[in-house]
């Protein structure tokens, strides 16, 4: 298990509140519990029936449901519990929304990753997909619905408690990863080591972008400062770093693909380990 996560340290790329409108469209006094900080493509909330398109801001109702397109991908911030980013054509929805108290999250299908801070001893998060149940108190761990009677569960950081159909439990509390099927047991001898798709799943989400939300940033700064993570970037803004990386072009048919490859880690995490963060009361 050690020599799979020490392959490389995720670098982190933090864009500052500089970035540009986006993110100066996500405010302090208007969080309320749940909001949208960061997207691309096109994310979609469907609340009572009706469908709409989200923008950065929006806030989100408790039994939304979350639906990001191809080549889309979602973040939402729950005050009181941390950072949820939905990777491409995933299905979710906010099933419970509760600030340091209950919230729990339905994950459909697709993956979703969890960056959360140390639940209050009253609080509770979980969650449920088709074939599983997860419940944590503060960590880093990633849910995947590969079909209606498939998930897996993939731990970086902390502990979570999963939960079969029928009613067995296994507790994660070093990394790994546990498949949960329809009407089959599960035990700890089912864990295994972090999968080469999983740790690439979450360095594809592992990206963040400063806004103006105190609690948000105070997460970001923790998720920095730890140990666990090295090279971590931050960047004035998007704009300037895609300009760094013209202007290092036109270097013949190499420099060329060295440009698109740097590109691509401004918005995807290309580091080979997973991301952890050290849970702390503070926040």
């Amino acid at each position: 298990m050690k020599s799979k996560l020490s392959m490389g340290l995720i670098a982190l790329v933090i864009m500052s509140a500089a970035c540009g409108k986006q993110q100066s469209q996500v405010k302090e006094q208007d969080v309320n519990i749940a909001r949208l900080t960061f997207m691309t493509g096109k994310v979609t909330a469907t609340t009572a029936g009706t469908e709409k398109t989200l923008n950065v801001g929006d806030l989100l109702q408790q039994g939304d449901k979350i639906v990001t397109g191809s080549d889309s991908t979602a973040e939402i911030f729950i005050k009181g519990q941390g950072i949820v980013r939905l990777a491409a054509q995933t299905e979710m929805t906010l099933a419970s929304i509760q600030e340091n108290m209950k919230t729990q999250i339905n994950v459909q299908s697709g993956s979703t990753a969890f960056f959360l801070k140390k639940v209050e001893r009253a609080g509770e998060f979980t969650v449920q997909t088709p074939t599983a149940i997860a419940g944590v108190r503060g960590t880093t761990f990633m849910v995947a619905v590969d079909n209606a009677s498939t998930s897996r569960v993939s731990l970086y950081n902390g502990a979570v408690q999963v939960q079969n159909d029928k009613g067995k439990t296994v507790i994660l509390d070093k990394p790994g990863e546990l498949t949960v099927r329809s009407g089959q047991d599960i035990s700890e001898n089912a864990v295994r080591p972090l999968s080469k798709e999983s740790l690439t799943a979450i360095q594809k989400l592992a990206v963040f972008q400063k806004n103006s939300i105190m609690e948000y940033n105070s997460l970001l700064e923790e998720i920095k400062t730890t140990d666990a993570i090295k090279g971590v970037q931050i960047n004035e803004s998007v704009s300037d770093k895609f300009a760094q990386l013209k202007d290092e072009s036109g270097r013949g048919e190499t420099a060329e693909r060295v440009r698109r490859a740097d590109e691509n880690t401004i918005k995807r995490d290309t580091k080979q380990d997973p991301l952890k963060i050290q849970p702390n009361k503070t926040f």
